[in-house]
């Protein structure tokens, strides 16, 4: 399952360049509604009998260069529901994220519409994010913000939904946010480095520069104080480079 600006389209994501609309962004403000892989039938449902598999894949977003990876865990199914490994990081290895996490962190935004981002923390404290939707449904953002990348200032925005357990590999030098899609919805992630406050930092969501489809419509977001009153990228002390080390 791959999304639009990779090889091959998939209807929960898009990719939108620098300044511009989405390509093929969600009409009338909505973004389409998740597509089950498969195991999804599982949550909420009691049949009689079922068994699935469903295998581990990736596919590189914006890019193999950017690093950004989307990824959907191997799910073993019954008739009682699913097991599944949520983090193995030799498998994640094979599949292009070698990380190694430190903290786990979890957000419950009670809201539709509740907006947080976009974030990142400056080096040495600069992190990778491995996220989910642990309840609920979200759209999540990424900015590559590495200045002399090929995709530098492009976002990739996709739906994660609880019940398919996709995951969003997020690489150092890279803004992160996300929006939901519905009441009570949770969201937990991995991070490579601590949190500091010293060095934790935003840029504002409505960047006209990024031009983020957030699939919004005429609703006003959700925010909080700080990330209302967040910087324009252009107006941050950017502290990153493609290609060199954070």
């Amino acid at each position: 399952m791959a999304c639009r600006g990779s090889a091959v389209p998939h209807p929960e994501c898009v990719v939108g360049p620098v300044g511009g609309a989405s390509r093929q962004g969600p009409a009338n403000g909505r973004h389409p509604p998740s597509v089950p892989v498969d195991c999804a039938s599982l949550v909420g449902a009691r049949p009689s009998k079922l068994e699935c598999e469903q295998e581990m894949k990736s596919s590189p977003e914006l890019g193999a260069a950017s690093g950004l990876r989307r990824l959907v865990p191997q799910r073993h199914g019954d008739a009682r529901g699913f097991f599944s490994e949520t983090w193995n990081r030799r498998t994640a290895a094979e599949h292009g994220v070698d990380a190694e996490f430190v903290q786990d962190n979890q957000s419950l935004s009670v809201e539709v519409g509740t907006l947080r981002g976009l974030h990142f923390q400056r080096p040495p404290f600069a992190q990778a994010k491995l996220v989910r939707c642990g309840r609920g449904r979200l759209f999540d953002v990424a900015v590559d913000i590495r200045v002399g990348s090929p995709t530098y200032g492009r976002w990739y925005g996709c739906e994660l939904p609880a019940e398919n357990g996709v995951q969003l590999f997020i690489p150092e030098g890279f803004l992160h946010g996300f929006v939901t899609l519905e009441s009570d919805t949770e969201l937990l992630y991995k991070c490579t480095n601590h949190y500091s406050a010293e060095h934790d930092a935003s840029v504002h969501w409505a960047d006209p520069e990024l031009a983020i489809d957030w699939g919004l419509g005429d609703r006003e977001p959700t925010l909080s104080e700080k990330d209302a009153e967040a910087p324009r990228l252009a107006a941050i002390d950017n502290p990153f480079r493609y290609g060199a080390d954070a």
